[in-house]
C-alpha cells in the first residue's frame, strides 16, 4: 500500500512552500547579481567590511522578530475574528523594538574598533530594522493565510530595486556607504508592496496600544525570543571574532580579507539552508492544527517532513560540495579562492542544519519551547567559547568547522527534548 503525502492540506503545504522558494530562487539570483558587483567593485577587503555593516545590522534583526510571528500565526489560527487586533498591536510593538535596537547599536559603535567608514555604514544599515520589523508584521498575515507568495512576491520587487541601485554604483564607481544604502532603499520599496497586498486579506494598516496584549504576546514568545537570539549569536559571533581577533599569518589574510572571504561563503551556505525554513513556515499552521485535532496524524506528518528535509539535504550537499569552487568563482571573480573552502566546510553541516528546523518546531508546537533557549544559550557560549581558541590558529576554516560542531551538539539536544515530548505527550 502507497502512503500518499500530497493530501489537501499537504498540497497547500508543498504550494507554499514553492512559492517562498521560487521566489526565494528569484531572490538568490538578484543577490548574486548585487554579490558580483560588490564584489568586483570593492573588492576582496573593502567586500569584508560591507558584509560586516549588514551583519552588524542582521544581529539585530533576531531581537525585532523575537519569535512574535510564530505565536502571532498560533494565537489567530486558534482565535477566529481577532486578526485585525493582533496584526494592529503586532506592528506598534515591532516598531517600538526596532526603534530601540537602533539607538542600542548606535550607542554600542564607539566600542568597535573599527574604521570610520564601516561605523557610517552600520548606521546606514541600522536604520533598516524599521523597514525589517514591518515586512515582518506583515508576513505573520500572509503565514496564517498560507499565502506566502504574496511576500515573495514583495521581496523579488524590493531585490530588484536594490539591484538597480547597486549597478548603477557599480558603473559611477561609487563605494560602500552608497551600496549600503541601496540595501535600505530596498526593503523600503518592499514594505509598501506587502502593505498593498495584505489588504485583500481585510487588513488595514492602523496600530494598536493594548499593553495587556503587549504583554501577553512577549510572555508567550520568550522562550521561542531568546532562542532566536543565542541562535543569531551563534550564527554571527564567528564574524565578528575574526575582525577582532588576531589571525594566523600563513593564510596570507589581512583582517577585513578574512571577514571577507568568510561572509561570502557563509552567506551562499545561508541561502542553501533557507529550505528548512521556508517548509516550515508554511508546515507550521498545520502543525498546530493537527496537534489540536488529531495526535497521531500529527506524528505522522512530522516524520514525513523530517524524512523529506533529510533527503533534500543530502542531494544538496552532494550538488554543493562538488561545485563550490565554480561557484565562487561565477559569483565574486578572483580573489575569493578561499571561501570555496570555507563553503564546502560548511556544506558538510546540511543534514545537520534540515533536522533542527523541524525538531524546532516540533517542540514549539507541543509547548515545550521553554527548552529551546536553554539549548541555543548553551550552544552559542559553546560555539563562541572555541572559537576564542582556535580562531588565532586556524582562522576562518576553524569558524566553518565549529559551525558544524555546534550544530551537531544542538540538533542531539533537541532530539532528546523531542523524545521526551513524544514520549510524556499522549500519556496527558
Amino acid at each position: 500500500m502507497v502512503v500518499r503525502f500530497i493530501s489537501p492540506i499537504s498540497e497547500k503545504i508543498a504550494l507554499n512552500t514553492f512559492a517562498q522558494l521560487s521566489g526565494r530562487f528569484a531572490v538568490l539570483t538578484i543577490t548574486l547579481f548585487i554579490t558580483a558587483l560588490v564584489t568586483r567593485s570593492l573588492g576582496r577587503a573593502s567586500y569584508g567590511d560591507y558584509s560586516l555593516a549588514r551583519n552588524f545590522m542582521l544581529l539585530f534583526t533576531l531581537g525585532v522578530d523575537f519569535g512574535l510571528n510564530a505565536v502571532t500565526v498560533r494565537e489567530i489560527t486558534r482565535q477566529k475574528g481577532t486578526t485585525q487586533r493582533y496584526f494592529a498591536n503586532l506592528l506598534s510593538l515591532r516598531l517600538l523594538i526596532a526603534s530601540f535596537f537602533i539607538i542600542l547599536g548606535a550607542l554600542l559603535l564607539p566600542l568597535f574598533p573599527y574604521p570610520t567608514a564601516v561605523k557610517w555604514g552600520i548606521l546606514i544599515t541600522l536604520l533598516i530594522l524599521i523597514p525589517w520589523s514591518l515586512q515582518a508584521t506583515v508576513n505573520t498575515i500572509f503565514q496564517a493565510n498560507l499565502r506566502y507568495g504574496l511576500s515573495t512576491f514583495a521581496l523579488v520587487l524590493g531585490q530588484l530595486a536594490t539591484l538597480i541601485l547597486v549597478y548603477l554604483g557599480f558603473l559611477k564607481g561609487w563605494g560602500l556607504l552608497f551600496f549600503l544604502g541601496a540595501g535600505l532603499v530596498g526593503h523600503i520599496i518592499l514594505v509598501v508592496v506587502a502593505f498593498n497586498l495584505v489588504g485583500r486579506f481585510g487588513v488595514t494598516l492602523s496600530f494598536g496600544g493594548d499593553w495587556k496584549l503587549w504583554r501577553r504576546l512577549l510572555l508567550l514568545t520568550l522562550p521561542l525570543g531568546l532562542m532566536l537570539i543565542f541562535s543569531e549569536i551563534n550564527a554571527k559571533a564567528d564574524l565578528f571574532l575574526l575582525s577582532l581577533l588576531p589571525l594566523p599569518k600563513r593564510l596570507g589574510l589581512g583582517q577585513s580579507e578574512t571577514v571577507g572571504v568568510y561572509s561570502l561563503a557563509y552567506q551562499i551556505f545561508n541561502n542553501a539552508i533557507i529550505f528548512p525554513t521556508f517548509f516550515m513556515n508554511a508546515f507550521f499552521p498545520v502543525m498546530v492544527v493537527d496537534f489540536k485535532e488529531d495526535w497521531l496524524r500529527f506524528i505522522q506528518r512530522c516524520r514525513r517532513a523530517i524524512a523529506f528535509l533529510f533527503g533534500v539535504s543530502i542531494l544538496g550537499l552532494g550538488v554543493g560540495f562538488t561545485f563550490a569552487p565554480w561557484a565562487i568563482r561565477i559569483i565574486a571573480g578572483e580573489g575569493f579562492e578561499h571561501s570555496a573552502t570555507a563553503l564546502r566546510i560548511l556544506l558538510l553541516g546540511l543534514p545537520l542544519f534540515f533536522l533542527t528546523s523541524p525538531l524546532q518546531w516540533f517542540l514549539v508546537t507541543v509547548g515545550k519551547e521553554r527548552i529551546l533557549p536553554c539549548i541555543y544559550g548553551v550552544a552559542a557560549v559553546f560555539n563562541i567559547f572555541l572559537n576564542l581558541i582556535f580562531i588565532p590558529k586556524f582562522s576562518y576554516q576553524a569558524s566553518a568547522v565549529l559551525v558544524l560542531v555546534t550544530e551537531g551538539l544542538i540538533l542531539i539536544l533537541l532530539g532528546v527534548a523531542s523524545w521526551k515530548a513524544l514520549v510524556t505527550e499522549p500519556n496527558k
